[in-house]
């Protein structure tokens, strides 16, 4: 492990992207072989924070033992102080036709979270309250991974990454909602689709009428919404078969 020193901070001030108007603060880092920045925006909605790191030169050997690990670490929350009884929490882990580890995981902050390279969005919940945060990745989601140890939880690469090349980067998003678990993943994963969005209207035919509708088309990530309105699947009733077992739809 590879202690960094930082040699400079930057604020940005009256910024703006498709999720809104935010403050953001960068911070260089200088190692023995590469450099580092991390940086970080503050929305004014008061409901996002986004996190990035940026390997400014890009680095070799960077392998950290276990892809349950990461080779980087920004941001890290610490695990060491006593969190309130009423803090719950719920993280997405695992894969489908795994049978031993079937996600999600649910309990109290921050017993009731999973780590490792299963690990998904986790949510942290008020139980007294609506009130909901979500932790997430953000970008490059096929190497982006929280490992989780007794003291902290650390976001960054997987740590069985070999290099990392000039100028990558991944980010991470903390987002607050205030009305309920199920619609704070909801909202959490529109805005992830839609950072660039605009209102189409559609005449469209459901198999009882035909209704000229509103339908949000979101354009991040190559993503669009539009076509899920004339999906056959999503409009009736039907079943398919795989090795011998069936799924209704």
């Amino acid at each position: 492990m590879e202690r960094l020193s930082a040699l400079s901070t930057q604020r940005l001030q009256a910024c703006k992207d498709n999720y809104g108007s935010f403050i953001e603060y960068h911070i260089r880092w200088n190692g023995t072989k590469f450099g580092v920045e991390t940086s970080f925006r503050v929305y004014r909605d008061n409901e996002r924070i986004g996190f990035t790191q940026s390997w400014l030169s890009g680095a070799d050997d960077t392998a950290a033992g276990t892809p349950d690990n990461v080779l980087s670490s920004f941001p890290s929350f610490d695990l060491t102080h006593k969190p309130p009884i009423h803090l719950g929490a719920v993280s997405w882990f695992g894969e489908f036709i795994d049978n031993g580890f079937l996600g999600p995981s649910v309990g109290t902050w921050p017993d009731g979270i999973e780590g490792g390279r299963g690990c998904g969005p986790i949510a942290l919940f008020d139980r007294d309250t609506d009130d909901v945060i979500v932790f997430a990745p953000a970008s490059e989601f096929m190497i982006a991974s929280l490992e989780k140890t007794t003291t902290a939880l650390r976001a960054g690469i997987l740590g069985s990454v070999q290099s990392v090349p000039s100028e990558f980067s991944v980010s991470f998003t903390l987002t607050f909602h205030s009305d309920g678990i199920n619609n704070g993943m909801m909202k959490w994963g529109h805005a992830l689709l839609s950072v660039t969005t605009h209102l189409r209207t559609f005449a469209a035919s459901t198999l009882f009428s035909t209704d000229m509708i509103e339908i949000t088309v979101a354009t991040n990530y190559g993503k669009r919404t539009d076509g899920l309105a004339f999906d056959f699947t999503l409009q009736y009733l039907g079943y398919n078969t795989d090795h011998g077992a069936y799924y209704c739809e």
